[in-house]
């Protein structure tokens, strides 16, 4: 008889850590952080930021990570085998059709997966386009890559100073790399408090050493946090620590990410394809950290991202 892992078969079994523990199967539920013994997971996981792709384009993928597509089936597989129920995608730079795979996905999966569509530095032109943005089926809102030499000049050179309002007044949430750019964030945070924004990958941006990730991130703190409107997606633990699971490098940022934020303004993202082990531990991290309650997993791993895009 095969035993199929699933969210129903995770909650039968006495929770999702006790059940994803006696499985196996390449599942595991990772101790020593500091908890003597690992929170159970919450019942409803929400991944934050996974990419997608089919064959065909014509730029690489990030030379960092996967080089091989994936596809949504591929992506589902592996949400099941964890227990994880649902999944932010956002469509990557390389995608060969843009948005269109990925809205593609959600549409046939609106249960399991919504959009954070890829725009790139759009000009008052493209208003429309902006203001009808949460019209395509499957789309939960809007993710700009502005962590570059051109994406930095953008933000301060007041481009897009027209789009905020609109975004904020559409209440289109949006999620942004920009980690050069955070008083530009900062300051269009603070002059639309309606303004959904998250900031990705601790607000770092691109190109931090692991050493100097807690210095950058006091002033990521110092700046971002005081605006409750700001979400702070966690990034690719398991990918930014120089040490193996349970990543005991990393513990400090996220202490700091979580007195400085608040467990109820951060977002766990796995960025699937970029891990350099297997899935579960991103999630193990979190159950094991000594410092979050039950109720702050619940936020953290999917409360928090269902509740800034409006998932029900």
């Amino acid at each position: 008889m095969t035993f199929t892992l699933n969210r129903r078969t995770v909650l039968a079994h006495g929770g999702a850590a006790t059940a994803l523990a006696g499985l196996g199967g390449g599942v595991s539920v990772g101790l020593g952080v500091g908890r003597a013994q690992a929170a159970p997971l919450p019942r409803q996981i929400t991944d934050g930021q996974v990419h997608i792709w089919q064959a065909g384009g014509t730029k690489s993928p990030s030379a960092s990570g996967r080089q091989d597509p994936l596809s949504a089936e591929e992506l589902l597989e592996t949400l099941d085998a964890n227990a994880v129920d649902r999944a932010v995608i956002v469509p990557p730079s390389w995608a060969a059709r843009g948005n269109d795979y990925a809205l593609e996905s959600a549409q046939k999966y609106p249960d399991r997966l919504a959009v954070l569509g890829l725009i790139s530095m759009p000009g008052e032109d493209q208003r429309a386009t902006v203001e009808t943005w949460m019209d395509q089926a499957g789309m939960a809102g809007m993710r700009m890559f502005l962590s570059s030499d051109s994406g930095t000049a953008w933000l301060a050179e007041g481009g897009a100073d027209w789009l905020w309002p609109v975004l904020a007044q559409k209440q289109i949430p949006v999620s942004v790399h920009a980690g050069d750019s955070l008083d530009v964030l900062a300051q269009a945070a603070r002059a639309y408090p309606d303004l959904k924004l998250c900031v990705d990958a601790f607000g770092l941006g691109r190109g931090v050493e692991e050493d100097q990730a807690l210095p950058k991130f006091r002033i990521v703190a110092q700046k971002l946090a005081p605006l409750p409107n700001v979400m702070l997606k966690t990034g690719a633990i398991p990918r930014d620590s120089a040490a193996a699971f349970p990543f005991p490098d990393m513990q400090a940022l996220v202490r700091h990410a979580y007195d400085s934020f608040g467990p109820e303004r951060l977002i766990y993202a796995s960025d699937i394809t970029l891990l350099k082990g297997p899935y579960s531990e991103g999630l193990d991290f979190w159950s094991a950290l000594d410092f979050t309650s039950e109720a702050d997993l619940a936020a953290i791993l999917g409360a928090n991202m269902n509740r800034w895009i409006g998932w029900a």
